[in-house]
């Protein structure tokens, strides 16, 4: 198994041991930044640029000139140029505006895509590249952290830290006084408002506030002229319904409304692209469709979505296969594929490519929405330290390990219940011990195999809650195929069915 993380106490492995800590920083790998002589060198660097930016004379001269260079002469844009490691006329063409003073760690991990405004005092530790797009309006005292510190002590003590990077999409105004952490995307059109603490993935056009930040308020993708006299256009008729009485005595093909609970779609049947359409699984009962179909809505324009509530499963069809593609990778992402609720909390739910009806379903990880996880097994204290240090070495972080002792049956067994830093970490360490070999890879001196298996919960857990739900689409030690005739598997109540849309509200493969 390829290593990801190298934690304090833990085995390194030649592969992380090859990285310098410049290529550990930015690949998002604990890293030592005060003892590693080019990281040390690239922060004197960059202090000596702001010293000399930040200290530049302003002009007495531009007040009288009918045009002023407010942000020049070029003298002064150059260290900004020489301290981002760009050109001084993307300086001047962008152009990218900074009020001094302005602080940062390296400057060169920091990209700007398009016009740019700072107001006075920003703070950005790139430790981790940072990207801004076109038209970002920045106010004062606002802080981007893409460095951080782990919260385990042993890791502090040893000096390593940790980068994640942070995505500022175009048209967003952060306002005075706000936080950004990394990891952290926050989405096009976006405005965060004054004071705001923002972490994780932030939906385009939305307002976000608060500690922790949450939603405020949906904002329009394209602001309205209101100074056109033509701003208040007559509203479209609207194509007649079809009859339900007409279409029951008839025989006609059944209404959408009779064949989901909930669906959307354009009003002519077009031939299915596989390529656009994606499987939805683990949906808890409190998302509203509204909300999810935002969320899709992200990646792309969205032809229809049919939820099957029951069972807490859906699917969803895309206009275009790019936007599944999209879709599908930010279910990928660390920390899975991202809800946001109207009350300012979010949830995971599952995505994957959905399968053909003849395709074999197998158990796949990357519909896990739950980070929390947990182990059976005999093993010793001394045992489980070890399993601890290679997990944490394998997959991640964890935020939470706790241990069990069950003295209820014929043998003394422990049952271990831990929860990753990252969704990531949980699907990995959970396909590794599904593969051939049937465990992580440790060779214990009892013998026994140690199995990562998941929990069974709907939509994984609330962020700041815990979001447990009665039966799950899948655990971790599921193993079973699909047939055609519609029968179901899985944990609990929430098993997951393939069949049709029948009077109980199960999906149908075929629209």
């Amino acid at each position: 198994m390829s290593s990801k993380y190298t934690i304090a106490g833990s085995i390194s492995t030649p592969q992380s041991d090859s990285l310098t800590e410049k290529e550990k920083m930015l690949s998002g790998q604990p890293y030592l930044a005060v003892s590693d002589v080019q990281l040390v060198k690239d922060r004197l660097r960059a202090r000596n640029l702001l010293q000399r930016y930040n200290q530049f004379p302003w002009s007495s001269n531009e007040v009288d000139d009918p045009e002023p260079d407010y942000f020049g002469p070029d003298e002064r844009r150059v260290y900004l140029a020489e301290l981002f490691g760009i050109q001084l006329d993307d300086i001047k063409n962008k152009p990218i505006e900074i009020e001094p003073p302005f602080y940062c760690d390296y400057g060169t991990n920091i990209t700007f895509k398009g016009p740019f405004y700072s107001n006075f005092n920003c703070h950005i530790l790139d430790c981790a590249a940072v990207t801004f797009g076109s038209r970002v309006i920045v106010g004062p005292n606002v802080q981007i952290y893409a460095g951080t510190h782990s919260t385990d002590v042993a890791e502090r003590k040893q000096g390593l830290e940790r980068a994640y990077p942070v995505t500022v999409g175009d048209d967003v105004w952060i306002g005075g006084g706000a936080i950004i952490l990394g990891p952290c995307t926050i989405g096009n059109g976006t405005t965060i408002a004054a004071g705001a603490v923002v972490r994780g993935h932030v939906p385009a056009n939305v307002l976000m506030g608060g500690i922790p930040a949450r939603i405020l308020k949906r904002l329009e993708s394209k602001p309205k002229d209101r100074s056109n006299p033509n701003f208040s256009q007559p509203k479209q008729s609207r194509p007649s319904r079809p009859s339900s009485r007409n279409s029951k005595r008839g025989g006609g093909p059944p209404t959408d409304r009779a064949q989901s609970p909930t669906a959307t779609h354009s009003s002519e049947e077009e031939p299915i692209d596989p390529t656009t359409e994606c499987f939805l699984a683990n949906i808890p009962t409190r998302l509203r469709p509204v909300e999810l179909k935002a969320a899709l809505r992200e990646y792309g324009a969205l032809r229809r979505l049919t939820l099957d509530r029951a069972r807490h499963i859906g699917f969803a069809r895309f206009m275009e296969p790019a936007s599944a593609d999209a879709a599908l990778e930010a279910g990928r992402g660390p920390d899975g594929f991202i809800v946001n609720l109207e009350d300012g909390t979010e949830v995971v739910i599952g995505i994957e490519r959905r399968r053909s009806g003849e395709e074999q379903r197998s158990f796949n990880p990357e519909l896990i929405t739950n980070p929390r996880c947990y182990i059976r097994t005999t093993l010793n204290h001394q045992e489980l330290s070890d399993v601890k240090a290679t997990i944490e070495h394998e997959f991640g972080p964890l935020k939470h390990w706790f241990v069990r002792r069950d003295e209820t049956g014929t043998e003394e067994r422990t049952e271990v219940e831990l929860e990753f830093e990252h969704l990531n970490g949980a699907r990995e360490a959970i396909k590794a011990s599904r593969s051939g070999e049937g465990g992580l890879g440790l060779e214990l001196a009892s013998g026994i195999r140690v199995r990562v298996e998941s929990k069974r919960t709907f939509g994984g857990p609330l962020r700041g809650g815990t979001g447990a739900g009665r039966g799950g689409y899948m655990r971790g030690s599921f193993r079973g195929r699909f047939n055609s005739r519609g029968n179901g598997f899985g944990g609990g109540r929430g098993g997951f069915v393939r069949g049709g849309f029948r009077k109980r509200g199960m999906y149908s493969g075929a629209e």
